[in-house]
């Protein structure tokens, strides 16, 4: 199962990834793709759309899953691990 979150993306490329993948919520997808096709759809997330996460799940890493990403400065790779920074929100 892999998850793509995309930010910013035109609606034709929108509707590549639609192709492949099915739109939970406006620009989430999930699916279950091959390498081939993933690798087409981080090449396009790449070159079209401002940010893009895509997690993979059943990876040989420590934690399971394997985070692809462009922009998402608040997601760091330490160690083998994912750590994800969350800002700070006032409690009222």
């Amino acid at each position: 199962m892999i998850l793509l979150i995309v930010k910013n993306i035109q609606s034709k490329y929108r509707g590549t990834i639609k192709n492949y993948m099915l739109e939970v919520k406006p620009m989430v997808f999930v699916g279950n793709i091959n390498s081939k096709v993933r690798d087409f759809l981080v090449e396009l997330c790449n070159n079209y759309s401002e940010e893009f996460i895509m997690v993979l799940d059943r990876k040989n890493h420590i934690q399971g899953i394997e985070i692809i990403k462009k922009g998402f400065d608040n997601i760091q790779d330490i160690c083998g691990l994912y750590a994800v920074s969350l800002k700070n929100r006032k409690i009222q």
